[in-house]
């Protein structure tokens, strides 16, 4: 414990420091441009490691030198939403397509947006719109069809998928997408079998994930010794005990809701994962 609070203890001094020097910048007399890049470098060592808040931060303040710097305003709204806060880059996002109503970029990010704020109507319009204007794009296609699951319409997700499917053959965060909702909708097997498929094609940073719903599903067919190969084979095993003592209570049929962010927590399960582009 005393170890992992001192190593919390140093990230957290590290990304105070990095703002100090990206503000002190201003009054040490430096161009304007090497407080950008400055800042830049900042937030994007935030957010590769997973420090959005800071990465935030970063962006907003970038955004707020450059209003018409687009990958200031990308980062911003973007982190917003990986912290919990979509309502801000909602409405930072709708003050953005003021200028630019048909940017299928920036449509995409409200659509993202608005599903995690639990609007899923929303995002659905949002998204189709943001399709219109991005059809080759295969992440809007993707978010469509969470936006559709959110809403039960199946059909409509499957579809969505497929088009993702056809722009970016055996994409695995696509292919976990599609496995989830065809357990949605009631084909288990159905979902294994695409998860299965996913789990093979995943790169190692996204496997983890895949994975972990593959061990659900699994337990959900009642295969729980399946299920905990693939659970300890990522998770401690603290962890993953407790996961698989979840899994078999969603088998009997009781649904507990409510997850964590905190990363030492097990990872919610049947999540479609948004793609931190």
């Amino acid at each position: 414990m005393m170890a992992k609070a001192c190593v919390r203890l140093v990230a957290l001094a590290a990304t105070v420091l990095l703002a100090a020097c990206a503000t002190d910048l201003d009054t040490l007399g430096d161009s304007p441009d090497t407080v950008i890049s400055t800042l830049m470098k900042a937030a994007q060592a935030s957010q590769g490691s997973y420090n959005y808040g800071a990465a935030a931060g970063f962006y907003a303040n970038l955004y707020q030198r450059d209003p018409e710097n687009r990958e200031a305003l990308l980062g911003y709204v973007r982190n917003l939403r990986y912290v919990g806060s979509p309502e801000r880059a909602i409405g930072i996002l709708r003050g953005a397509l003021e200028n630019t109503p048909e940017d299928g970029e920036l449509l995409a990010d409200l659509g993202k947006a608005e599903l995690a704020a639990g609007r899923p109507e929303q995002a659905v319009e949002t998204l189709t719109a943001a399709a219109e204007f991005a059809p080759d794009d295969w992440r809007i296609h993707s978010a469509l069809g969470i936006a559709y699951d959110r809403l039960e319409a199946y059909e409509e997700a499957m579809s969505s998928y497929e088009e993702a499917l056809r722009l970016s053959p055996d994409n695995p965060t696509v292919l976990n997408n599609l496995a989830l909702s065809r357990t949605l909708a009631g084909d288990l097997d159905g979902g294994v079998a695409v998860l299965k498929r996913a789990e093979m094609l995943a790169r190692p940073g996204a496997i983890l994930q895949i994975r972990q719903n593959l061990a659900l599903l699994r337990a959900l067919q009642g295969n729980f010794r399946e299920a905990e190969r693939l659970t300890k084979s990522d998770l401690p095993e603290k962890i993953a005990e407790h996961n698989l003592e979840y899994y078999q209570i969603l088998a009997t049929g009781v649904l507990i809701h409510g997850t964590t962010e905190d990363p030492g927590e097990p990872a919610p399960p049947l999540q479609h994962p948004l793609q931190r582009e």
